[in-house]
């Protein structure tokens, strides 16, 4: 395996069908790395280990000569699963940055648990864009919450649409204390002991959980019955364990990334918003805005939308790290210019610049000791952007490509003149560029004019573009601006030129 960027070309086939290749510098050197591997091992690059470690244990193969490369790649062999499953296990392995902020929504955590613990169930659902920080904010609840209360977690991933209940099962584990490993009749014991402790007349329900927890006997065993009459009854089985230990002690529940929801984990905490209302629960999940919540009218759900932190709070975040020499002002205005003050593409921009080595520490104290320009974004924080983007529609995608050559703010009117599309088209497009929240509207006395809600979306997006099309659309837009502004030629190129610069924190070059 090697990370980096590659192009993805269409290949038409015979059969008049289109298939895609990845070609590239990145794509060449996984290739050769591929005779570095034994059979049945995997072998990583540098690239790959500096976005894994933590997640997989690995073991140093050191420098290594690869065909057709000059240089060594230093190269790695994925020994196993590592400690590590979320991003802010990995923060906290390195050490949390200053929890800023967040005064308001902390309060209303605190209110709905006082009202949860005395019996009225209670929903907080957080809704913001990657890295915003919904996970931290949950963290430092929990910290504060005491030990009063059972907490269940779980996480929806990417993949795991495809797999029935798996935050579910994630759950269940941990509750029941079942790891991987273990044998079919040491889950059995488990789940049957923990019941038994809970409630004695849990018995009918038994064979759906030990089912869903892969008691192979129990599995087959339901395996001829009817799909749907077994779904309600896992689900109902599931629910009535997660009541029972609130009754017995308040419970907090945390399902995180809704968006990567499969159907049953979704039917399931639909069933148990609907029966939780009088039970000692807290139930708080999170979610990216593409997700739309069922339970947003209950009276029990408190929506809580986060925001990039204010300057003040981003200010005292980066204080924290990189402390207060009045050397360091301009680059911590920068980051937070640059970030809109998400946190976690600070945290990330902070540690990709010690890692190229742009920053230094010595007793104690932050240096910077590259120039500015030479800064570039980190490679986690390009990818979850270059993600949203590349989910969009291709017209969608296309569109914002070209927005992004206008620069972070643009006037709908030379958009109009570079996007050769129809009114009606233009329009269509646009709207659904600011419900994605890619670019929103902003009040002008004269021409409608938008900006890109974050100057690293605009930098991502103008990036991504084939070096061949970026110059065509280069040439169409001093065009248009020739033809709209004929009067003010010199003072709009400037305008257009400062506007369209590479933001200084930006990606390194392409080999490919």
């Amino acid at each position: 395996m090697n990370t980096g960027e590659v192009v993805v070309r269409p290949i038409k086939t015979g059969e008049g069908q289109t298939e895609y290749t990845p070609v590239g510098h990145t794509v060449n050197l996984a290739s050769r790395m591929q005779s570095l591997a034994n059979a049945g091992a995997i072998v990583i690059s540098d690239s790959t280990r500096s976005l894994v470690e933590g997640y997989f244990a690995l073991r140093a193969m050191g420098p290594t000569r690869l065909k057709g490369l000059n240089e060594s790649v230093r190269v790695y062999e994925v020994a196993g699963l590592g400690p590590l499953r979320t991003r802010l296990e990995r923060s906290a392995g390195r050490g949390l940055s200053k929890f800023v902020g967040r005064s308001k929504e902390r309060e209303i955590f605190r209110l709905a648990a006082q009202l949860a613990k005395s019996g009225s169930g209670q929903l907080i659902a957080l809704v913001a864009e990657p890295g915003v920080g919904k996970s931290r904010l949950v963290f430092e609840f929990k910290a504060e919450a005491g030990g009063d209360w059972t907490v269940l977690e779980a996480s929806s991933v990417s993949h795991g649409k495809g797999s029935s209940y798996l935050p579910v099962i994630e759950l269940l584990h941990g509750y029941f204390g079942i790891a991987k490993g273990d044998d079919p009749a040491t889950r059995r014991d488990r789940i049957a002991k923990r019941i038994a402790d809970l409630d004695t007349s849990f018995e009918a329900a038994l064979p759906y959980l030990y089912a869903l927890l892969e008691v192979e006997d129990d599995k087959e065993r339901l395996a001829g019955m009817d799909p749907q009459l077994r779904r309600s009854r896992t689900l109902d089985a599931v629910v009535r364990l997660l009541l029972s230990e609130a009754s017995r002690r308040p419970l907090i529940l945390v399902v995180e990334d809704l968006h990567w929801l499969d159907d049953e984990s979704q039917a399931l905490l639909d069933l148990l918003v609907e029966q939780m209302t009088n039970e000692r629960i807290l139930l708080l999940v999170n979610y990216r805005p593409e997700y739309g919540l069922r339970w947003g009218d209950k009276p029990c759900c408190h929506l809580l939308r986060l925001e990039p932190l204010e300057q003040d709070s981003a200010d005292e975040m980066l204080s924290a790290i990189l402390g207060e020499s009045i050397d360091l002002l301009p680059l911590k205005q920068l980051i937070i210019e640059t970030t809109e003050g998400t946190p976690f593409f600070m945290e990330e921009t902070v540690q990709a610049l010690f890692d190229e080595g742009a920053l230094s520490r010595s007793d104690g104290t932050v240096m910077l000791v590259k120039p500015l320009a030479s800064l570039r974004i980190p490679p986690t924080v390009q990818t979850i952007l270059a993600a949203r983007i590349d989910r969009l529609r291709a017209d969608e995608k296309n569109l914002l490509q070209t927005l992004a050559v206008l620069g972070r703010e643009f006037d709908l009117s030379l958009a109009r003149a570079v996007a050769g599309r129809s009114e009606d088209e233009l329009e269509r497009l646009i709207a659904n560029l600011q419900l994605g929240e890619f670019v929103y509207e902003q009040p002008s006395i004269s021409d409608i004019e938008y900006i890109f809600k974050h100057a690293l979306t605009q930098e991502v997006a103008y990036t991504s573009i084939l070096v061949e099309r970026r110059k065509q659309l280069h040439e169409d837009v001093a065009r248009a601006i020739e033809g709209l502004y004929p009067a003010s030629l010199d003072d709009f190129s400037q305008t257009w030129r400062n506007t369209t610069r590479a933001a200084p924190i930006r990606q390194r070059p392409s080999n490919i």
